[in-house]
């Protein structure tokens, strides 16, 4: 256990915590340093913080503790990064940016006077994840889902699996529900019946609300004038017990920066930004990724482009890439293409975007062999990676990162 404490007194007001589900704490200013009301006397508040670590590598969490604190009738307040963090006794926080943090725990008693207390924590990047055990959860026998090309875990249904067809050439445009065995739960349609859902994400609005997003965005002769990703509320599903309905949803409209003509094939929902992420796809490997930064509320956006990868080159392969995902910190992302490789991007936080997929080596990573794998998604845990292919009665492959 390692303790640390810093006593000074006077009176202090701290800011309330603030925090929006992940998106991380805001910044604010830090807080003033304490005005002296006259010496603080052995019967004064004393701060004192407890830590099970200050340091690690990302995404490093820690767990904080003022339990120690001495005073009568103790508030707390917790500040991180220069952030107001909390206001209970513990604090669990985890660091996704590298570099040096300062933790400060303000401690006020029924007097007002105040005790401060800080400590450094020290956070290295993060090492590359690689392949650990596999296994098949269940398999999906309802027969219409024999072209699965996008999943994506439930943000609001827990054990909840979303997925849908390739749409091309048909007009049912449906969400399927599934839980983790490939049992249906439900079916949700759509009143759109044009373009070709080839990928999917499920992230948050602005308000936190949980959304799932569609990609109709595929393209595979190049022909298609208007490309769009739909916005939907995600619906309420229980295990165990069937569900349809009808879905509303929001059509925005995108274009690719200039003029640019491209099939897609890939979409990610950023926790961190709240962006959504194409990557697209071509017989020659190359891959453009592409950002729409939120809130995903408007009738046409322009992309903005990030980078460009080529999956035909060394240290990435896999030629044609085929789906997509952003882990649930937003601290990994994964890209995968129809071989049995992965390729897994390390996302420092203190760090732009772009620089998760041009500063370290990619990481391998091995997945299942699967026919024509389309669809790639992170445990809502972020320790393994499911992929389902395009094919009768697929089965649902789990792939274990270490």
């Amino acid at each position: 256990m390692i303790w640390l404490l810093l006593a000074c007194g006077g009176p202090f007001s701290a800011l309330p915590p603030s925090t929006t589900p992940g998106q991380g704490v805001p910044t604010l200013p830090m807080p003033p340093e304490p005005t002296p009301a006259g010496p603080t006397g052995p019967g004064g508040p004393v701060a004192v913080i407890e830590a099970n670590a200050l340091s690690g590598e990302l995404p490093l969490s820690i767990h904080l503790d003022a339990s120690a604190s001495s005073g009568s009738d103790l508030t707390y307040a917790w500040w991180v990064h220069d952030a107001a963090a909390g206001s209970t006794p513990q604090l669990d926080h985890t660091f996704l940016g590298s570099g040096t943090a300062t933790v400060k725990l303000t401690v006020t008693d029924a007097e007002g006077a105040t005790s401060t207390a800080e400590a450094e924590v020290a956070i290295s990047s993060a090492s590359c994840p690689t392949t650990g055990a596999y296994d098949i959860p269940g398999e999906v026998f309802y027969e219409p889902l024999e072209e699965i090309s996008g999943m994506g875990f439930s943000r609001a249904n827990p054990g909840v699996l979303w997925v849908h067809n390739d749409t091309t050439g048909g007009p049912a445009r449906q969400l399927h529900a599934l839980d983790e065995t490939g049992m249906l739960l439900g079916e949700f349609s759509f009143d759109n019946d044009h373009g070709d859902w080839e990928d999917m994400a499920v992230g948050h609005d602005e308000t936190g609300d949980p959304v799932i997003f569609v990609g109709s965005f595929g393209n595979n002769e190049h022909n298609r004038g208007f490309l769009s990703i739909l916005v939907v509320p995600e619906p309420v599903v229980a295990l165990g017990k069937r569900v349809d309905g009808l879905l509303d949803f929001h059509e925005m409209e995108f274009e690719y920066p200039d003029d640019g003509d491209y099939n897609c094939e890939a979409l990610m929902f950023d926790p961190q930004t709240g962006a959504l992420l194409l990557v697209t796809k071509s017989s020659s490997g190359t891959a453009h990724v592409f950002s729409a930064a939120a809130p995903h509320d408007e009738d046409l956006v322009v992309l903005e482009e990030l980078t460009v990868l080529d999956f035909s080159k060394q240290p990435l392969s896999g030629g044609a890439t085929t789906a997509a995902s952003i882990s649930p910190l937003g601290d990994q992302i994964v890209i995968r293409t129809y071989s049995n490789t992965a390729y897994i991007f390390r996302r420092d936080a203190s760090a732009s975007l772009t620089e998760a997929f041009t500063t370290d080596e990619p990481c391998p990573v091995g997945l299942q062999d699967e026919p024509q794998g389309e669809a790639i998604d992170f445990s809502p845990a972020g320790d393994a990676l499911w992929t389902i292919s395009e094919e009768d009665e697929p089965p649902i492959h789990r792939t274990f990162l270490k």
